[in-house]
């Protein structure tokens, strides 16, 4: 069960990144500062998504082998 609430959170915490990814992509881009912040903000995000991807790969891989799911 605490695994399901540590998924969830990750879950909703990768929501909110692919959110603001997202909103990034749609911002119109007036020069050249305004592209390199966004491109550094992105690659923020990118490494935010995997991270929370892989934390929630391992606790679903601790949850298995603990025949929790």
């Amino acid at each position: 069960m605490e695994e399901l609430k540590k998924l969830k959170k990750k879950t909703q915490k990768i929501s909110a990144v692919l959110d603001f990814y997202d909103d990034l992509g749609r911002r119109k881009i007036h020069d050249k500062k305004e592209l390199n912040d966004k491109k550094l903000k992105m690659e923020f995000a990118k490494k935010q998504i995997m991270k929370l991807c892989m934390e929630s790969k391992q606790i679903i891989k601790e949850a298995e082998q603990e025949d929790k799911f």
